[in-house]
């Protein structure tokens, strides 16, 4: 095995000797140098100054002038050194037909090939530049190809801009081909070295029903952070993938410059394309809503929050009591043994949820550390009674609906906007029930009361941005849930209609033979289509054909696209508009995850990356996964790979 690396590093260290040859242009049509092999030799002898050669091994001096030949015969008589396997990695040969290869070395396009699948790899796996210039990934490369030398990192950035701007151009086709509406979901993000960031999500339904959705812009948002700077970074972005005529919704948070920056921003978008953007097309976060009216709920349990906090501080701060902690559980039989909890964090939704329902669970532990004569003195401040450790399993059973509902609509793989005003309706109706003592938690104390009316006040603030038309347009189109809390299956009908005709031109009340609809061009533009025929359109009235199979919840619904697809030759028209509506996401989590993986880029070792290489870096994982970059490969069976086509 010893002779294997030896043998292996030998053919490494004689592949690294480099010189600069000539410069050619690369399949990216960047300029590059090619690199031309140096003699093995020069790796046993040094330069004097003066440009004499100097032997390593035994110090023969020779002059500057003498060739490598000369040299290697010196190795091969003084030292019994010589060059393994020299032609067999870069042999040429003539086949039968006279063509003429070259063995062991690689041409440009493999060698550009191999550099863009290591760019990809950087980007999508988060890791920095200078890892090219890690002496183990070097030797990973060179066992698995010798004839290629790993780039630098400068070169790995110019090939970075070089991914980038191609793969740009893709998702501008990508985006422009999307049969459906497009919604989007904003957020602003700052990194750990405190400068912002603003992600935008794109989200869209496919010819097969299925919700998509892809990193739109991640661009650096110097302050001030105020209506006009944001309307005009979103105008921006929108236009330079022209993007402006294809929305319908957009989602984002509550923050306080948000709703005037995104009505200003439709009222730039209807200028350049008049009547496009409809009035209601801003929608609330929900999971933003049920977090701030669980913060409201929160100050009222404020002393027994703040209890467990403190133990919890004790306990994680001192190496005796952490032992303490996982020795007391293993003498009570508790399975699994857990590590302290963890504190919670006012921006990580639903971790009070889980520090108080983790802590009630481990209150056996917690007592008899606090109940040691040992440790009294570290715990004595924070020790619970009993009531108030009732009263933190009354808040922990409170919280958990939140918690639930919160994850709910936290996807973007299927339909959230529908969801918004059920969920806001199951947290109101729980708050109620919770101020009423008809709970089914069965034990609610008078802060847990209060905490729930805080709630529901603040959820009642938010009622009229989750049941805006928008939602109630979701609501009816969305055959498993219940309309009737809200009318819809008679007020929304003829709002249907009107819609149907405004904004795609089709009259579910009349039938034409032939011809096309007056309102055929703006059909069109709205849905990508030339002209609509209105005798390929079933005009027996499907709204009420629809209002009456769906008079009833279909509990069977499961995937409300699928459903979607199922009945699109049954319902062509009410298809088109479920089909641009069911994009909008009830949620802005899809941005939240963004930011995720950003914070994992600029890391501490990474928090001098430029904003430039952030944003692209960032762009491209996304695209790459987007445009099925790493889904092209399949096994064959015998577990090697190969690339689908």
């Amino acid at each position: 095995m010893s002779d294997d690396n030896s043998e292996i590093d030998s053919d490494f260290n004689n592949s690294n000797h480099t010189t600069e040859a000539s410069t050619t242009n690369s399949l990216t049509g960047r300029s590059s140098k090619r690199l031309k092999s140096r003699s093995w030799t020069w790796q046993h002898f040094k330069v004097r100054t003066g440009g004499d050669v100097e032997c390593r091994h035994c110090g023969s001096g020779f002059s500057s002038k003498t060739s490598t030949a000369s040299l290697a015969v010196h190795l091969s008589k003084k030292h019994n050194i010589v060059q393994e396997n020299r032609d067999k990695r870069s042999q040429t040969t003539i086949s039968n037909d006279g063509t003429i290869e070259i063995h062991g070395k690689l041409s440009d396009k493999k060698r550009d090939n191999i550099t863009s699948a290591l760019v990809q790899w950087i980007v999508d796996s988060k890791q920095s530049f200078s890892v090219v210039e890690s002496p183990a990934l070097a030797r990973l490369f060179h066992i698995l190809n010798s004839g290629y030398a790993l780039p630098s990192r400068r070169t790995i950035g110019r090939c970075l801009e070089d991914q980038y701007d191609s793969t740009l151009s893709k998702m501008k086709l990508l985006f422009q081909n999307i049969p459906s509406k497009i919604s989007l979901t904003i957020d602003a993000w700052s990194s750990r070295v405190y400068r912002g960031y603003l992600a935008v999500t794109v989200h869209w339904i496919t010819n097969e029903w299925t919700l998509k959705s892809s990193l739109l812009d991640f661009s650096y948002f110097p302050p001030p952070h105020n209506t006009q700077t944001t309307s005009d970074l979103l105008f921006n972005i929108l236009t330079d993938m022209n993007l402006g005529t294809k929305i319908l919704g957009i989602t984002t948070d509550s923050g306080a410059e948000m709703p005037k920056a995104i009505a200003v921003l439709r009222e730039k978008l209807n200028n350049k394309n008049p009547g496009k953007i409809l009035k209601d097309w801003h929608v609330r976060c929900i999971c933003h809503i049920i977090n701030r009216s669980v913060q409201d709920a929160e100050v009222l349990i404020k002393p027994e929050a703040d209890k467990i906090r403190e133990l919890l501080k004790s306990i994680r701060y001192s190496s005796t009591l952490r032992k303490a902690f996982h020795t007391t559980q293993v003498q009570l039989g508790c399975e699994p043994v857990r590590n302290v909890p963890a504190l919670d964090c006012q921006k990580d939704w639903n971790s009070l949820y889980r520090m108080l329902k983790t802590c009630y669970e481990l209150r056996s532990v917690f007592e008899a550390i606090c109940n040691h004569h040992a440790y009294k003195k570290f715990t004595e401040r924070s020790k619970l009674t009993n009531l108030e450790w009732q009263s933190i399993r009354s808040v922990s059973d409170f919280l958990r609906l939140a918690k639930v509902l919160t994850i709910e609509a936290s996807s973007s793989s299927y339909v959230t906007i529908s969801l918004q005003p059920v969920i806001y309706q199951r947290l109101l109706t729980h708050c109620n029930k919770t101020l009423t003592g008809i709970s089914v938690l069965g034990f609610n104390t008078e802060r847990v009361k209060a905490a729930a009316l805080a709630m529901k006040k603040k959820l009642e603030k938010y009622e009229k941005f989750v049941i805006q038309d928008l939602q109630k347009i979701a609501l009816f189109l969305d055959p498993s849930r219940d309309r009737g809390m809200y009318g819809l299956h008679l007020q929304m009908e003829a709002y249907i209609r009107e819609l149907l005709l405004k904004n795609y031109g089709i009259d579910v009340n009349t039938y034409t033979e032939t011809g096309t609809d007056p309102e055929g061009i703006y059909l069109a533009e709205i849905c990508g289509s030339a002209t609509v025929n209105s005798s390929e359109i079933n005009r027996d009235d499907e709204v009420s054909r629809y209002i009456e199979l769906t008079r009833r919840p279909d509990s069977s619904c499961t995937n409300v696209l699928k459903w979607w697809q199922y009945n699109e030759d049954r319902f062509p028209s009410l298809s088109m508009l479920a089909k641009d509506i069911f994009t909008v996401q009830g949620s802005s989590v899809p941005c939240e995850c963004v930011f995720s993986d950003s914070g994992q880029m600029v890391r501490a070792n990474r928090s001098a990356l430029s904003d430039s290489s952030l944003e692209k870096s960032m762009k491209l994982r996304a695209w790459n996964r987007s445009l099925g970059i790493f889904k092209k490969f399949e096994t064959n069976g015998n577990g090697t790979y190969r690339l689908a086509l």
